[in-house]
């Protein structure tokens, strides 16, 4: 059976040429020529889509889409950021037997949530 995100990757594998990658190939050359000088041996190049999440090209285009909400609204007020501790007593206590966080991702997701929902109404309140 294939993890969740293998058939993902071999997708974007077969699928380089739909991704633009002729943007990468002065960087794939000078990689390659390194490689021939240093007599290293190298692997395919594979460019990730702005879409995959966690990849270089997906926090440029959140950046660049944060600094286009900077330019048509103003600098913001404001600026929060939240984010999930594995280690909440919330998740812990709702493992089962020898499951670790990674292995509930829904429970994850749910405790975060709630949290941040708690989070937006302690600073509405005040």
């Amino acid at each position: 059976m294939l993890k969740p995100k293998a058939h993902v990757y071999i997708f974007l594998r077969q699928n380089q040429k739909d991704l633009r990658i002729e943007l990468y190939w002065a960087l794939l050359d000078a990689l390659e020529c390194r490689a021939h000088n240093e007599n290293i041996r190298t692997g395919k190049l594979i460019i990730l889509p702005s879409s995959f999440q966690g990849s270089l090209r997906h926090m440029q285009q959140n950046y660049q889409d944060a600094m286009a909400m900077v330019g048509k609204f103003g600098k913001p007020d404001l600026f929060l950021t939240f984010t999930c501790n594995p280690s909440w007593c919330e998740i812990l206590n709702s493992m089962e037997g020898v499951q670790r966080p990674e292995d509930r991702p829904d429970i994850i997701v749910r405790v975060f949530n709630m949290k941040l929902k708690e989070r937006f109404e302690d600073i509405s309140k005040h």
